[in-house]
Formats: structure tokens, C-alpha cells, sequence
């Protein structure tokens, strides 16, 4: 991990070169959080019961997953994401 100034902004820093379009992070679909996962997790019934906020407008995918990361959020420690979520200082700053 690096910071990068002067906007105090956390990356990644290469130590070694790397060819164009080659692969240095995997990543599973499991740990990455999307609307389709919001749109089918236990928030699917309010998710369509509501499609004026979270299906028929711009924002819809923000809506999706803000709902989803404040449900994921509330459940703290039992939250399959909460390492991830631990480490942000209010769900606030990511929605």
C-alpha cells in the first residue's frame, strides 16, 4: 500500500514492470459487491417493491448498492463483508 500526495490517496505501487493488459490482481466474484447481487440478496422484495427508487431512473444502481452496503453495514461482524467494511470510517464515505 502506498499513499499517493498530495492527495492523500491509497494505491498501489508497482515494483516491478508489468505488459499492457496483463493480469496483476484476481479477484472473486464472491467478494465483489454489484447490483445484481443487491437486486437478488435479502433485499430483493424491497428492491422491487420500490422500482420509482431502486429500476426507473438514472440512480437506480446507486440506490441498489447504497441500500445494500447500509444493510450489509447494520449487520456488522455478521456481514460476509465485513473486512472490507471495517475498514471505512462510515458507510457514509463509500455511498
Amino acid at each position: 500500500p502506498v499513499i499517493f500526495a498530495p492527495f492523500s490517496v491509497c494505491g498501489s505501487l508497482a515494483t516491478e514492470e508489468f505488459q499492457s493488459r496483463e493480469a496483476i490482481v484476481k479477484i472473486g466474484l464472491k467478494v465483489i459487491i454489484t447490483t445484481d447481487k443487491a437486486a437478488t440478496s435479502a433485499l430483493s422484495g424491497i428492491i422491487e417493491a420500490h422500482p420509482e427508487l431502486f429500476t426507473d431512473h438514472n440512480e437506480a444502481d446507486y440506490f441498489r448498492l447504497s441500500l445494500f452496503l447500509m444493510h450489509e453495514w447494520g449487520k456488522g461482524e455478521e456481514s460476509f463483508y465485513f473486512p472490507y467494511l471495517a475498514h471505512i470510517k462510515s458507510p457514509w464515505s463509500v455511498i
